[in-house]
């Protein structure tokens, strides 16, 4: 059983690594590259940015998952250049690593990934303006459409709700953990009491939020058999916001975030393309005046 797991992944590790050597030496479209730190107060942001060397005036975010940024976050950056779309991915902000038992950090948590969020979308000039987001990511993606009246087209991967189902029924090694002993500190006797308990503290839940502006338009990656963010949360979001672009992988999550970059990379940018207006105004003149 575990031999045939492994060599059912073999030819999509294969296919990582020729991706990432054909990546490393192809010869893409002007694109400038830079790290930029944007702060408001002590609170920091720091980013990747792509900047295309065509016209501007669309924009996408990329939100990475638990752990950081990956090539894979970069890669979906530097193709949306490519398209002439300026890119930023949104690599790390204050107290972003903040871990401890106490229920209130979700709170936490969550506030802080949409003041970075905010603070992004303050320095930034673009009409129309997309969301990227992958696990974690794609949570706080979806929070940032429903409350910001800018974000008009959204994509998440592997992503789903309502948040505190998936934190209870995850079997992701730091959550899995954190509930066994959340359970001994706090005395919880079901999960129903540890969800609503986590319910309280949980300041954002995309499926009961209503859109500052109308419903942006969406897609989304699905895993059949994921287990870190259950099928079954990633389902019942789909079916709530009915997104027009679906894409379904069956191997797990990370089988799922690897098997979507790798095959249907330029389906998500294609969305984006699609589904972001074109500037009414010189984005370049204002920036300058």
């Amino acid at each position: 059983m575990h031999i045939s797991k492994h060599l059912s992944f073999f030819p999509l590790f294969v296919l990582v690594f020729t991706s990432l050597e054909i990546g490393a030496s192809a010869s893409p479209n002007p694109c400038a590259e830079s790290e930029e730190t944007y702060s408001e107060g002590s609170f920091e942001v720091g980013v990747t940015r792509f900047t295309p060397a065509g016209p501007k005036g669309k924009l996408v975010l990329v939100m990475p998952p638990t752990g950081g940024t990956t090539r894979i976050d970069l890669s979906y950056g530097k193709s949306l250049c490519q398209k002439n779309i300026t890119s930023i991915v949104v690599n790390r902000w204050t107290d972003d690593q903040e871990y401890n038992l106490e229920l209130e950090i979700h709170d936490r948590i969550y506030r802080r990934a949409q003041r970075a969020i905010d603070i992004l979308l303050k320095h930034s000039f673009e009409e129309d303006v997309g969301i990227l987001g992958t696990s974690l990511g794609a949570s706080h993606a979806a929070i940032a459409s429903m409350r910001n009246d800018r974000i008009s087209a959204i994509f998440l991967i592997v992503g789903g709700a309502p948040i505190s189902s998936i934190l209870v029924s995850s079997d992701q090694k730091v959550l899995r953990e954190g509930k066994e002993k959340r359970f001994a500190l706090y005395g919880f006797r079901s999960l129903q009491e540890y969800e609503a308990a986590l319910k309280k503290v949980i300041p954002f839940e995309p499926l009961s939020m209503k859109p500052v502006r109308g419903t942006p338009r969406m897609g989304m990656a699905i895993s059949n058999s994921d287990s870190i963010v259950p099928t079954r949360f990633q389902l019942q979001l789909k079916n709530a916001w009915k997104p027009t672009l679906v894409l379904e992988s069956n191997f797990g999550h990370v089988g799922a975030i690897l098997e979507t970059w790798l095959c249907h990379e330029a389906k998500i940018v294609g969305f984006f393309e699609k589904n972001l207006s074109e500037p009414s105004w010189n984005i370049e003149k204002f920036r300058h005046q």
